[in-house]
């Protein structure tokens, strides 16, 4: 399947798989009222993305060190008002409205921004007022072309 096929897919299952994939609670509050990461919730939510076969192992691993990483950090400096940073936003398109980009999927313009036949950074951009930019990192392996990362330029 070709890679910009493959983005195009996950994006419909993600927009089909929205309300599912933010209903993980990945965030918890422990006997003292502080939040902390929910390592059950967080391997249910990682696992339910790699039931996609869009995300790749390396996509995964990342999250699963973001959050390892989260969980660290709440440990060291509790926090019990605010949301912990991040934790308000989409994961995987980094927007407080992931409806937004998926409602326009058919509107989505590429450009491969480099190649080769292992590696594939492709640019994704939604025209329009609401317009959103995006990279996809593509790894072709065993079963493929697989997503490796995403950015955007908000946030990364």
């Amino acid at each position: 399947m070709p890679v910009q096929k493959v983005i195009i897919k996950f994006l419909q299952w993600y927009k089909i798989n929205l309300h599912k994939a933010n209903s993980f609670q990945l965030l918890a509050k422990d006997s003292a009222d502080n939040y902390m990461i929910n390592k059950d919730a967080v391997t249910s939510y990682l696992n339910f993305l790699k039931s996609s076969k869009y995300i790749s192992p390396k996509y995964i691993a990342y999250w699963q060190t973001y959050f390892d990483d989260k969980a660290t950090e709440l440990k060291d400096h509790p926090i019990q008002s605010d949301i912990p940073e991040g934790f308000d936003f989409d994961f995987i398109l980094i927007t407080q409205e992931p409806e937004l980009v998926l409602n326009q999927i058919n509107r989505t313009k590429f450009k491969t921004v480099s190649m080769n036949s292992t590696v594939a950074l492709i640019e994704l951009k939604w025209p329009g007022k609401n317009s959103m930019q995006y990279e996809f990192e593509m790894y072709k392996g065993k079963y493929g072309w697989q997503i490796g990362y995403i950015s955007t330029p908000n946030f990364d």
